[in-house]
């Protein structure tokens, strides 16, 4: 099964730490020295200042962890952090020319294998806006659909299995008496 990366639909939150991605690519989030990726923008401010995710995940920059102040900041559509007009780094987005390397974790996340991260050449994103998921309501019904005429037809296979069962087995009793 391979990856649907076309776009969702953008929708305004005015949350200043709400980012989307208009385009392709990925957001570089790090917990530790782990690196993901993924495509939610919900983000909120630590304590210490850092632009994380719901789940503590911290939002990367090209140089580093996003860090801001307590108060507004801004987000330019190529991805500068700048805040009381000083600048604090470029969001690092990342692009794969295989998207199908890519696995899916928990949350929504994704790992790639060592090296295989581009950066985006040119980036968009939106502040204050979050990308909804790509999946219609319509898809994921055919999807349930078909799954559970499969599961049908491998009911209806083991009732015919087991009849059959039972008929030999009324045969070769009979023939045992």
């Amino acid at each position: 099964m391979s990856l649907d990366l076309s776009d969702g639909k953008l929708v305004n939150t005015g949350n200043m730490t709400d980012l989307a991605i208009s385009g392709s690519g990925f957001f570089v989030v790090r917990s530790g020295d782990k690196v993901l990726y993924t495509r939610d923008g919900q983000f909120h401010r630590s304590e210490d200042g850092h632009i994380v995710t719901g789940d503590g995940m911290i939002l990367q920059t090209m140089a580093g962890d996003a860090l801001v102040e307590t108060g507004a900041f801004t987000v330019s559509p190529d991805g500068k952090i700048s805040q009381l007009g000083k600048d604090l780094g470029q969001i690092a987005l990342a692009s794969f020319r295989n998207p199908d390397s890519l696995k899916l974790v928990d949350g929504g996340y994704f790992a790639a294998p060592a090296d295989s991260a581009e950066s985006v050449p040119v980036p968009r994103i939106v502040q204050g806006a979050v990308e909804q998921s790509n999946t219609s309501d319509a898809t994921q019904m055919l999807a349930l659909m078909g799954a559970l005429r499969g599961a049908e037809s491998g009911q209806h296979i083991i009732q015919v299995y087991d009849d059959l069962l039972q008929q030999a087995a009324g045969v070769f009793g009979a023939r045992q008496g």
